[in-house]
């Protein structure tokens, strides 16, 4: 009988997943007629390009490999970039399967059939599922290493850490935001292993000698560093540089400086652009790669590594001067990791119309007049904006009530939720200033795990309370 009802739950997670991204699919079918056609939303977007090139990688491999040997895999045997997303919706709703099992580890199923469910039908996600963003292929891979790591922690097995390993160097290689996830999990690891005494729980981690928790977390970060290495190596031989990728070179000046510089002189972000540009042509000349269109092609290797190194010292520099203006900025440029919905992006893509507010912008100015204006001269567009942050502050509130609720009260859940909670900041820290919605994407489930158990904690409190009175 419970296999029937499971059964039949997941025939509801089924339609309400496809129902949403056929509602989703040609709504923005229609509306993007006139912006460029549906085919490539991001057709600004160089990554986006590439992954429609067929290379099996990105030229000048700026980025990782795996999802452009995704895509051009799909356009090689079936010639159209629509099999693309039919992929991408695949492994989307593999990605809610592996979601599942690791909810069920640590919840009931009823905390776990609603929290897939609200996964599964949440719009920006859906959305997604038809971009050619690598969030689609690095989900699934992500959510398998976890399971494998979630499952070490119960088990304590080398088997799981080292698939937990395998998996975490294929998402690495999807997106580079997981190359520094073993580190900071095995300084997580180490952490949670001194204060095992405190948190009390019966996972076969915490009954381990310090030798084999050494041991095991060498072999986690061994094994990961092997994954990476053919690609590394790959990278030496090519460009002569022993880079993983080289986007991390330019990312910080091109990224972070604008930003930074705009705070200081308050100015707006396209001059504190061009103030670095035309730094770069001063002192690499005009044909520095930024104004070639980042073309590796057109210079030799010690031309290339001229400029990365160039672009990488300067950014490192002018950051350190100025940590105190840089720290504030960063710290704060982290909230929309964890407030915007990526609602207002959809709307722009459905109507072409471009002007998203900027709370964080406001309050480091400490234009708190601004910061007034957006939340009370309201439009429709605006009321999009503010419904977003609103919802994903509770989902977020709800997963540091989880932490502490689970913490003094339900030790067996602790462990899920501090990781979950931790992961969350490990990438929003990575990822700011430059903080998109689709950037949370892969910790959906461990927002919306949290989201149902306090409710279900909330609604189980109110009927204590009722059943006293009465």
């Amino acid at each position: 009988m419970s296999s029937f009802i499971l059964n039949k739950k997941w025939i509801w997670i089924i339609i309400a997943f496809v129902l949403v991204r056929i509602i989703v699919f040609s709504s923005f079918w229609e509306a993007s007629a006139d912006k460029g056609g549906w085919n490539n939303f991001y057709a600004w977007s160089q990554p986006a390009q590439a992954a429609l090139m067929q290379k099996f990688h990105e030229p000048c491999d700026w980025r990782p490999p795996l999802y452009y040997t995704f895509t051009s895999t799909a356009l090689f045997l079936f010639k159209s970039q629509l099999s693309i997303y039919l992929f991408q919706l695949l492994l989307s709703f593999a990605s809610l399967i592996i979601g599942y099992k690791i909810i069920r580890l640590f919840f009931s199923e009823k905390i776990a059939f609603w929290a897939t469910l609200i996964w599964a039908i949440e719009p920006f996600w859906a959305w997604q599922n038809f971009q050619l963003a690598s969030e689609n292929l690095y989900m699934p891979i992500f959510l398998a290493a976890m399971f494998f790591l979630f499952n070490f922690f119960k088990q304590g097995t080398i088997r799981h850490i080292a698939l937990a390993s395998f998996f975490f160097g294929l998402a690495a290689l999807t997106r580079p935001t997981a190359l520094l996830m073993p580190a900071f999990i095995s300084i997580v690891l180490i952490a949670l292993f001194i204060l095992r005494n405190k948190i009390k729980t019966d996972d076969a981690f915490f009954k381990k000698s310090v030798k084999e928790v050494v041991i095991l977390l060498l072999i986690f970060n061994a094994l990961f560093l092997a994954v990476l290495a053919p690609w590394v190596i790959r990278n030496k031989i090519i460009y002569d540089r022993f880079s993983f990728v080289n986007l991390s070179a330019i990312n910080v000046y091109y990224y972070n400086l604008p930003p930074l510089i705009a705070f200081q002189k308050n100015i707006s972000y396209q001059e504190a652009s061009d103030i670095i540009v035309a730094k770069a042509e001063k002192d690499l000349g005009p044909s520095h790669i930024a104004a070639k269109n980042w073309d590796c092609s057109l210079f030799t290797n010690e031309e290339f590594n001229k400029h990365l190194d160039y672009y990488s010292s300067e950014s490192n520099k002018y950051i350190l001067r100025n940590l105190k203006d840089y720290l504030p900025l960063h710290l704060v440029k982290m909230a929309p990791f964890f407030a915007d919905s990526g609602y207002f992006d959809m709307y722009s893509a459905y109507t072409g119309e471009y002007s998203k507010p900027d709370v964080t912008a406001a309050f480091l100015k400490r234009d708190f007049k601004e910061i007034k204006k957006i939340f009370t001269d309201l439009d429709f567009k605006k009321m999009i904006y503010i419904f977003g942050i609103f919802f994903w502050f509770i989902v977020f509130a709800s997963l540091v009530a989880a932490v502490f609720y689970s913490f003094f009260k339900d030790k067996s859940k602790f462990l899920f939720f501090a990781f979950s909670l931790l992961l969350a900041f490990y990438t929003s820290f990575l990822t700011s200033p430059f903080n998109f919605a689709r950037y949370r994407l892969p910790l959906y489930l461990f927002f919306f795990a949290a989201f149902i158990y306090v409710i279900e904690k909330l609604i189980s409190m109110r009927k204590d309370d009722r059943d006293i009175v009465l």
